[in-house]
């Protein structure tokens, strides 16, 4: 109810134009087709095509035309497209068709708050306030609502929410109809305010008033909400078994036919419970929630990743504090056992939603995958786990599973994480002096509780499951005082044992495809010593070349399609942003995107004959952006590959070819994938070129390491 509510205003202002306007161009008719047949690699490249011919005129057929595009964009996942696209909609609606406006700036204020533009989003929002008649209260106060929803995921600012409650509330006054629909939302939304319980008088009428006609007209759902609100208020001013009961209402309310409420109240009566102290109880109902959540996530993630964010990620999260927490008081080290694996099946499960989420691709995940059992001895599995007030280290050793405590803020260790990316990322400007202090004190965070263990249990291998900001920097360059964690580790990361491709190398000759563009293309600098790296490792290796004006995306479809490789090596420019739609390799005239890559080598897995090795030796992930990483973390699974190398940022073409060339050379001499790449990088530590760790340490082992 309350996500076709968010919609409804957007439909009423936009329909007349997009059902009875004129069509769409051709191309972005044509894109329409492609996307009912769900091959949204053509649809992105027509709907690319659209916009870079530019043919839109100061015309009412134009603004209709990209409403459309930018429509079809979102549906794309290309949402900072969208937000262009509007943009340009936007200022031609201004000359021709200021009738059109308002539905516009709802759609961009909303697809900028999606892509986390939060200040555009709400400029748009004012604007949107400033041209809407004062005869139109219901228009108005549902614009309040959007402008409050992007206040409070920003700076949530108390004098800012203030203006937006009285704003609000002289729209709400005078309306006729619709008034439960629209005091819910502007309550539910207020109610993610840190300020909450500043406005609780304004919140308590406004649910009142959407009970009373709740009940009037059986609507059951409204009424489940307005319980469930009312129990979130009563949490916030501490009244925890007011807030119970409230909660347990909702429950009765929505279990026989509203999933989506029910797993919210379970998920609110789990947290509940843990601020009374029974942790058991809560535990029972964040579980309950997730199973709950599981019926209807496919449903909650057709919307922005943001639901991800705000309404998936703080269950899980929740839940594993608890879960840890109750591992770590427990007197009983079988139950401690249990609690513990109960910790790592929620991250795996987690981690396996947010990877879908991104790609938004049930058929990204392996048809195998690796089980904790099978890890050998002397390989430790580590689980980072950021929560708000400490990270935990979770740790799978022979002798069982393991949790180690570091007490540090998660603002601070997101600066930490930044600064120590900025360092290492900065074409060699930081000093190693620099890069090893903020290296050491992630050391100490990430590492040192867990150092003694190691050393116990003569570990030589460790696979990291790094979360979000963890993504954006190599494990690798962490520092203990003395050395590099590589200089004392084999260092392989992964998304999730579950997303991990489990067989054992390829023992039989090495059939390699090897392709790169060292010329300048696309706008792209040129990259001239690709040239000696691809010579070179086919020098070594031996294959098939397709260099510069053969490396065109048709060729390298057909060759990925057709040809038996068992190893593809492409240094050619990789760019990964926080929307997969957006995120490629560079072809010689055109781009080779994910789903691409997916729909030509990726295809191989479902014939029992998966790439077992690719690797990109020439990528760059959007610095700050976790969601970037997770992309480049996720080009395995696209590609079907057991294994990939790839680089969080691009380095001297010389330092990559020299360790390109080391690594498959260790790979030949027997060594497993991990070994290799960790040999090969000790060998330009120890090269007076190429011992800043910007040049070794941006490369990393993803998947299978073996």
């Amino acid at each position: 109810m309350i996500m076709k509510l968010v919609q409804f205003f957007s439909i009423c202002l936009a329909i007349s134009a997009l059902t009875f306007g004129p069509p769409a161009t051709s191309a972005a008719s044509t894109a329409d087709d492609y996307l009912k047949r769900g091959d949204k690699d053509a649809a992105k490249r027509a709907l690319d095509k659209i916009i870079a011919a530019d043919d839109f005129q100061d015309s009412t057929d134009s603004v209709l035309s990209l409403r459309t595009i930018a429509s079809q964009f979102r549906q794309l996942g290309a949402r900072s497209n969208a937000v262009d696209v509007l943009k340009r909609a936007a200022s031609i609606a201004e000359q021709v068709d200021r009738g059109a406006l308002p539905g516009i700036l709802i759609e961009l204020g909303n697809t900028q708050g999606e892509t986390e533009s939060h200040k555009e989003a709400k400029q748009s929002f004012n604007k949107l306030l400033k041209i809407l008649p004062k005869s139109k209260p219901y228009e108005r106060a549902m614009a309040w609502v959007y402008f409050l929803k992007t206040e409070v995921r920003s700076e949530d600012n108390e004098q800012t929410i203030s203006g937006s409650v009285s704003g609000f509330l002289s729209e709400y006054n005078v309306l006729t109809s619709s008034r439960c629909d629209m005091a819910l939302q502007f309550a539910g939304t207020l109610l993610l305010s840190r300020h909450n319980t500043n406005f609780a008088d304004e919140i308590a009428m406004l649910l009142k008033d959407s009970a009373k006609e709740a009940r009037e007209s059986g609507d059951v759902k409204s009424l489940s909400y307005a319980r469930g609100y009312m129990a979130k208020l009563s949490e916030a001013k501490g009244d925890l078994t007011n807030a119970q009961k409230q909660i347990r209402e909702a429950i009765l309310l929505s279990v026989n036919n509203s999933p989506e409420q029910t797993y919210l109240w379970q998920w609110q009566l789990g947290r509940v419970l843990a601020k009374t102290g029974d942790r058991q109880a809560a535990i029972t109902n964040y579980e309950q929630a997730i199973e709950t959540l599981a019926l209807v996530q496919g449903e909650l993630l057709k919307g922005s990743y943001l639901v991800f964010r705000e309404r998936i990620l703080p269950v899980y999260n929740e839940l594993i504090d608890l879960l840890l927490l109750q591992a770590q008081a427990s007197s009983s080290e079988s139950q401690r056992q249990r609690l513990l694996a109960k910790v790592q099946g929620a991250i795996e499960a987690f981690n396996k939603s947010e990877i879908l989420d991104y790609f938004d691709d049930d058929c990204v995940l392996p048809a195998v995958s690796t089980r904790l059992a099978d890890i050998a001895n002397d390989t430790v599995v580590v689980y980072p786990i950021l929560l708000a007030d400490r990270v935990v280290i979770l740790t799978k050793l022979p002798t069982g599973m393991h949790q180690y405590v570091s007490r540090i803020a998660l603002g601070e260790l997101k600066v930490l994480v930044q600064e120590f990316r900025d360092y290492l990322q900065g074409d060699g400007n930081a000093t190693t002096e620099e890069i090893q202090e903020t290296g050491a004190e992630l050391y100490d965070v990430l590492i040192k509780p867990i150092a003694k263990a190691l050393e116990a249990e003569n570990i030589r291998r460790i696979v990291f499951v790094p979360a979000a900001q963890l993504r954006m920097i190599p494990m690798s360059a962490l520092y203990d005082g003395s050395q590099y964690l590589v200089e004392q580790y084999e260092i392989a990361t992964t998304l999730g044992l579950t997303l991990t491709d489990p067989h054992q190398p390829v023992t039989e000759k090495v059939k390699p495809l090897i392709g790169g563009i060292s010329d300048s293309v696309q706008g792209f600098v040129e990259l001239p010593g690709v040239r000696a790296e691809v010579d070179a490792i086919n020098a070594q290796l031996g294959g098939d070349v397709m260099m510069n004006q053969n490396f065109t995306l048709a060729e390298v479809e057909k060759s990925m399609s057709e040809g038996d490789y068992n190893m593809i090596h492409l240094a050619t420019h990789g760019v990964f942003q926080g929307e997969a739609a957006n995120s490629f390799l560079l072809a010689y005239e055109d781009k080779l995107t994910l789903d691409k890559l997916q729909d030509t080598i990726g295809a191989r897995r479902f014939l029992g004959n998966p790439l077992d090795l690719l690797v990109l030796s020439a990528c760059e992930t959007a610095a700050g952006n976790d969601r970037a990483a997770l992309g480049l973390a996720g080009v395995s699974l696209k590609a079907g590959a057991r294994s990939t190398i790839a680089s969080l940022w691009p380095i001297s073409d010389e330092g990559t070819s020299l360790l390109m060339v080391d690594f498959y050379r260790n790979l030949q001499n027997g060594q497993s994938k991990s070994a290799a790449l960790r040999t090969a990088q000790l060998k330009l530590i120890n090269n007076p070129l190429f011992k800043h760790p910007n040049s070794w340490s941006p490369f990393l082992l993803i998947g299978n390491w073996l």
